[in-house]
């Protein structure tokens, strides 16, 4: 009798169990390296940056441009466990594209773990602290 009941409450679970076990193992094949991220980063700030240099060249302002405009990552932080459900990293990067005006604008991402992509959730301009580092990242 309990023989029979084990076989029933086996087959009768089988099926939820291996959903679960399926839907837990593409869950975990979802997540990127660290390093693949980073390059997607990359990849979006150089479309910014080129995208924040088009706008002043429309403008016809194209003579406040640096020769060299630049970005520069201030902070990039990987979340890690139960942190990482929706977002599983941050960033917050400096575009710096003003030859003459001690400003600059500051851009902060998120990066969505189930989607896999960056999403940029907040721009500004800031004004440069006198004596500021202005040591270039990546330019155009």
């Amino acid at each position: 009798m309990l023989k029979d009941t084990l076989r029933f409450g086996g087959a009768r679970f089988a099926g939820p169990l291996f959903l679960c076990l399926l839907l837990l193992g593409s869950l975990c094949a979802c997540t990127e390296s660290p390093e693949r991220i980073s390059q997607k980063l990359d990849a979006f700030c150089q479309a910014d940056l080129k995208y924040i240099v088009g706008e002043v060249v429309r403008s016809g302002n194209d003579s406040l441009l640096l020769e060299k405009p630049y970005y520069r990552v201030d902070s990039l932080i990987y979340f890690k466990g139960d942190t990482a459900a929706v977002f599983s990293a941050y960033a917050q990067v400096s575009y710096h594209y003003f030859k003459d005006i001690p400003m600059h604008r500051e851009r902060k991402y998120r990066y969505w773990a189930n989607y896999m992509y960056w999403d940029r959730f907040s721009k500004r301009l800031v004004h440069d602290r006198p004596g500021a580092d202005s040591t270039a990242a990546g330019a155009l």
